[in-house]
């Protein structure tokens, strides 16, 4: 019944998981889960190829799978009011992502394939734990917008 579904809003509620029959949920474009209590990112929500928004700030989650990079179709990416302490170098896999807000973590650093992702238009990274030396400024003039404010 709900397999014409295309966009979820499930945010603020108490959610820590998906149930494995989220995956058949198979046109879903846009997720909304953020501010739940995931610790991880439900791989069910891997198996999602059309999804071209996905939301999950303000949850518990530490770190993002290496299959992040399988995601080819998203386009927004945020991830921020998490407890991020690192970002699989896999997420230089999706070139069709135009904003990435990795804002309000725990990140030292940021993969060098960041650089990869030439239709990246906006990259938040304040409230982390970055230092400006270890940015590579080289690649970030391509962007539009960074956010880059109240780091370490």
């Amino acid at each position: 019944m709900l397999q014409n579904l295309r966009s979820l809003e499930a945010r603020n509620n108490l959610l820590e998981n998906l149930p494995k029959s989220f995956v058949m949920l198979s046109k879903l474009r846009t997720i909304n889960l953020s501010g739940n209590r995931f610790m991880h990112m439900p791989h069910v929500i891997f198996q999602l190829k059309a999804v071209r928004s996905l939301y999950m700030g303000g949850n518990l989650i530490e770190t993002v799978p290496n299959a992040i990079g399988t995601m080819l179709s998203l386009d927004v990416l945020y991830l921020g009011g998490n407890r991020l302490h690192e970002v699989p170098a896999t997420i230089g896999r999706l070139h069709n992502l135009t904003v990435l807000s990795l804002c309000d973590n725990q990140l030292e650093t940021i993969p060098t394939t960041i650089a990869d992702l030439q239709s990246l238009r906006t990259l938040a990274l304040h409230s982390n734990l970055l230092r400006v030396g270890l940015l590579a400024y080289s690649f970030l003039r391509t962007f539009l917008f960074v956010i880059y404010y109240s780091s370490h």
